[in-house]
């Protein structure tokens, strides 16, 4: 929205932002203009309570995309935690305008015409997620600091909202890459927090350099990878 307020507010140059997001319709808001702006809308809707105070809330898959043409609407109902399916809905808005017919349901009924539209639109849906659907510049996923304390690596982190962080540590053991350390915890809210992973047995007791993977899986959004690595030893 800002492109579309900063014109109809007079902004001058120097206050807007090149980087911004979004498209300037200021011109159809005011009447002047009435050509197309853009070949697709992009919606997402990622309120996992569904407007409630309290629970039970609807279960995954229960976050949206959505893309959506002049003739074809694609969306995708996802899980952002946990393993549920993604479930599909697929319309051809100019033979079907009420939507009666998800033609998703049942794929392998769909015809050559409509695969090969199904799968550019979800090519299409997943470009957008890693690309435009991510969180907020300065307010993204960050790994601060890992620090070894004896057998724990504590870990200071800013998560941009609710979500799973998941780590790991890898470490060479008579040679062999392996896995020293396994964690994961659910986070309520954005801010600064400490995950503490917990090194097991097969951590060698002298200074050895540990690999460190924490996987950030937001209720909503795009997730994110960061691999650090420190030195560790799991005291006696």
């Amino acid at each position: 929205m800002l492109p579309t307020l900063a014109s109809l507010v007079g902004a001058p140059r120097s206050a807007r932002n090149p980087e911004w997001a979004g498209i300037d319709y200021s011109d159809h808001v005011l009447g002047v203009d009435a050509t197309p702006t853009q070949q697709r809308v992009v919606f997402t809707f990622d309120d996992w309570q569904s407007g409630q105070a309290q629970g039970p809330y609807v279960p995954p898959p229960n976050h949206i995309v959505m893309v959506r043409e002049k003739r074809w609407k694609l969306a995708k109902y996802y899980g952002a935690v946990g393993s549920a399916a993604a479930v599909w809905e697929m319309y051809d808005l100019r033979q079907d305008p009420l939507e009666r017919r998800n033609l998703a349901y049942r794929p392998w009924r769909m015809t050559a015409f409509q695969r090969r539209h199904f799968k550019r639109l979800r090519g299409r849906i997943h470009h957008d997620q890693l690309n435009l659907l991510q969180p907020l510049l300065g307010d993204a996923f960050t790994v601060r600091s890992i620090d070894p304390q004896g057998a724990v690596l504590e870990s200071d982190l800013r998560l941009p909202g609710r979500g799973t962080v998941q780590q790991e540590a890898f470490a060479r053991v008579d040679g062999k890459r392996r896995r020293v350390g396994r964690s994961a915890q659910l986070f309520p809210a954005a801010g600064r927090v400490t995950l503490q992973l917990e090194l097991n047995d097969r951590m060698p007791r002298r200074w050895t350099e540990v690999s460190v993977v924490t996987r950030w899986r937001p209720d909503g959004g795009a997730r994110k990878r960061v691999r650090r690595t420190v030195r560790a030893r799991r005291r006696s």
